[in-house]
């Protein structure tokens, strides 16, 4: 199954950017609001000093401290805490592919979340690592991009990259056997060629065995 075989690789250990605070790179985002707002208004120059390592500290995040784990947060402080995280993944999933090289990046965001879509979306990093691919379908779509020349070797990815990761493959699980099963019957949509339709289907069918199998 391709879909939800998407083990991330193995990553190298992330340090605190260069001059930021250790407590700031550990700090939970409610605490960086609070310290910004209390800025607000201040134009001096230890409050633009401070902004910035705020914001730097807002940037610097790992995928663990963005994470549905609110456990070390304090209980009161948690739904604003999740609420932040959440703008953190939104304003980093926009990053992600907007900062790409325009010929690095994969064609628009269909209005129809397709599977297809989905599958190539988790195949980017890999792609921008020059990584081979086994499916014919995958190795053919990214082989039309002219960055895209096989290398192999190890591939280390930005939290960027995890943080894209880790939402589609969410996305994808929180598929159920009915929406699988919704999706494939109405196909094929209008934009969509014979081909690509037949596509779309074949990865709905091979998500709806793998569903069958873990009885979801």
């Amino acid at each position: 199954m391709i879909l939800l075989a998407l083990a991330l690789a193995c990553v190298e250990p992330r340090v605190p950017a260069p001059g930021l605070p250790a407590d700031l790179a550990a700090a939970p985002l409610v605490v960086l609001a609070d310290e910004r707002a209390g800025l607000e208004g201040r134009d001096d120059l230890d409050a633009i000093d401070r902004r910035r390592l705020l914001d730097l500290a807002w940037r610097n995040r790992s995928p663990a401290q963005v994470s549905d784990d609110l456990s070390g947060v304090r209980p009161d402080r948690r739904e604003e805490e999740a609420a932040l995280r959440r703008e953190w993944r939104t304003e980093h999933v926009a990053y992600s592919w907007d900062n790409l090289n325009p010929d690095a990046q994969m064609e628009p965001q269909p209005e129809h979340m397709s599977l297809t879509w989905r599958v190539l979306a988790t195949k980017l990093p890999w792609a921008r690592a020059h990584q081979p691919f086994e499916e014919p379908w995958i190795s053919e779509y990214f082989a039309r991009k002219r960055w895209y020349v096989v290398r192999g070797g190890p591939v280390a990815l930005s939290v960027i990259d995890q943080v894209q990761l880790d939402r589609l493959h969410r996305e994808l699980e929180a598929m159920t056997a009915s929406d699988l099963e919704a999706w494939r019957s109405s196909l094929p949509l209008p934009e969509m060629s014979p081909e690509e339709a037949a596509l779309e289907a074949r990865l709905a069918t091979e998500l709806l065995a793998l569903r069958s199998e873990q009885g979801g």
